[in-house]
């Protein structure tokens, strides 16, 4: 499954990949990434459609310190358009690394440097795999990531 990842991001320094259950590949990471849906359940949170957040975990359950949520969209028809999907992702993403920027900007103590993205956890394995390397690709050179 990752493979599309790996030659797709090959030349992206800071990206790293691992396989296997979330909490198990947590290791070393300061935030994992989760669908908000996922996260206010379990962390709090309060889902701002547009925005992602960045969430504390007291909840000692072998996820890192920090939460970011995917940013929630408003009620629609579900989109298909594999241009559209890319275009979401894309903003997925970039919402999630701002909300880090943000995070980090007025959290000196708590930064946010490995953020871990899972691809099963975090829902995006439910995308064709080229939309999603092809929107988290924009992302991190929107962002100038690595």
């Amino acid at each position: 499954m990752l493979e599309s990842w790996r030659s797709g991001l090959a030349h992206v320094a800071g990206v790293d990949f691992r396989e296997g259950y979330g909490t198990d590949v947590a290791h070393g990471a300061d935030a994992v990434l989760l669908p908000f849906q996922l996260a206010t359940d379990r962390y709090g949170g309060k889902p701002v459609i547009g925005f992602a957040e960045v969430l504390s975990n007291a909840r000692n359950d072998g996820y890192p310190g920090k939460v970011v949520t995917t940013p929630p969209f408003p009620a629609g028809p579900v989109v298909t358009d594999s241009d559209v999907l890319c275009d979401r992702l894309f903003f997925t993403f970039s919402a999630c690394f701002l909300a880090v920027q943000r995070h980090n900007a007025v959290s000196r103590a708590e930064r946010i440097a490995v953020l871990l993205i899972h691809l099963e956890g975090a829902a995006i394995i439910k995308f064709p795999e080229e939309v999603a390397v092809s929107a988290f690709k924009r992302a991190v050179a929107a962002f100038d990531i690595g």
